[in-house]
């Protein structure tokens, strides 16, 4: 490498290791602005499927954070990572709209093509990944090693990974933008559980969508380590925050504070610290 290559790696080096750490800092900060309501609400009771739903979506980005803080390259340990944040969240939205509809047959419907959209996904990222083959590279007084591969073939895929993902969260959107216009038909009032179930869904994918714009919008950039190291901490927090405001919508119906509804498949279960339990009564 001459003088100019090796002042480019360096930067490339210094840019995304910076990226890391922003991520990694995200990731901290909003776990510590969680954390009273975690430790009140999912440290205690029994595990359910949407406790572990939440350590998923809470911590997956903290733990890819930390390794790419440690090392930069991002091979499938990290693509792994990224995945499982993104279905363990379509999991919780799935929870949510079965919880308002109670349909067997869309449940069904939507479990389907859940899975054919991860399926998909997972594929075009490992399809990805393997076009990112490690190289050493060699840097006066120094050693790396690093990914290497085909730009455009790289491009190319990022843009068929967002496919399914849009897709999915666009039919998930579709049904909680329908059921809540059904329901405001039927009540004048905002502060309900149902408002605050289906209005969180709506806006999680607004979020999604934003973000997913963005990245693709910076796939025509050279260095995109910025919106690699931003939307995972920000999905993170915004799928947390899916289950812990309808938990803390919970609490205030427990005390009167909101007026009582009947959710057609949910139900809350136990004690006041025990886990919210989304699903229908024999799950």
């Amino acid at each position: 490498m001459d003088h100019a290559q090796v002042l480019s790696f360096l930067e490339t080096v210094k840019v995304g290791r910076s990226c890391a750490i922003a991520g990694l800092t995200i990731s901290v900060v909003d776990i510590l602005h969680t954390l009273p309501e975690e430790v009140e609400f999912y440290w205690t009771g029994v595990w359910s499927t949407p406790r572990i739903l939440y350590f998923l979506v809470r911590y997956s980005s903290l733990v890819e954070h930390i390794w790419q803080t440690i090392g930069l390259a991002y091979l499938c340990g990290h693509s792994a990572l990224d995945n499982l944040l993104f279905l363990a969240t379509e999991a919780i939205l799935i929870y949510r709209i079965h919880a308002v509809y109670n349909s067997q047959i869309l449940l069904i419907f939507i479990i389907s093509i859940f899975i054919l959209g991860g399926t998909a996904t997972l594929a075009i990222n490992f399809i990805a990944i393997r076009a990112l083959p490690p190289i050493d590279q060699n840097v006066p007084g120094v050693y790396y090693c690093i990914v290497h591969g085909n730009d455009e073939i790289v491009k190319k895929y990022l843009w068929a990974d967002w496919l399914p993902i849009t897709l999915f969260e666009s039919l998930l959107m579709i049904l909680a933008t329908v059921a809540l216009v059904q329901y405001r038909k039927l009540r004048h009032t905002r502060s309900t559980l149902m408002t605050t179930l289906l209005r969180d869904s709506i806006l999680y994918y607004t979020v999604d969508a934003s973000s997913q714009s963005t990245r693709l919008l910076n796939c025509s950039q050279q260095n995109v380590q910025a919106v690699g190291a931003i939307l995972p901490p920000l999905l993170s927090a915004a799928g947390v925050r899916l289950l812990s405001r309808l938990r803390r919508q919970d609490e205030k119906l427990r005390n009167g504070s909101l007026p009582t509804i009947h959710l057609s498949s949910m139900s809350f279960r136990g004690t006041y610290r025990e886990e919210v339990i989304m699903a229908r009564e024999n799950y």
